[in-house]
């Protein structure tokens, strides 16, 4: 099987993932949490046995304006009869010099590839 397509979060985000045109490694795609979707961003490698290491950062749209994020993932592909992708990620929100304490937030998540 391969990386690329539609992958669902435990969330129920949507993930749309799509090989670049520029390189074999590079990654595109969609993301979206609520609308409008993010673009995503990043690479991966493409080992032999199915698992795939990869990176990519999503950059949300600011709604409303002043609101914006990033959020960078990293984690594995695994190929199987379950397949799914693991990642770590960070997100950084917009916020005033003296909240920068708070502006970034670590989490995990789950993706499950939709038929």
């Amino acid at each position: 099987m391969s990386l690329m397509g539609r992958w669902q979060s435990k969330v129920g985000s949507q993930l749309v993932l799509e090989q670049g045109s520029a390189d074999p490694s590079e990654l595109t795609g969609t993301f979206t949490r609520e609308p409008p979707p993010g673009q995503v961003h990043g690479s991966y490698d493409n080992l032999a046995n199915g698992n795939v290491a990869l990176s990519f950062s999503v950059a949300w749209p600011s709604t409303p304006p002043g609101s914006g994020s990033v959020t960078s993932y990293t984690g594995q592909y695994h190929a199987g009869p379950l397949e799914y992708i693991h990642v770590v990620f960070l997100m950084a929100s917009e916020t005033s010099p003296e909240d920068d304490y708070q502006s970034v937030c670590v989490g995990e998540d789950l993706f499950n590839r939709l038929p």
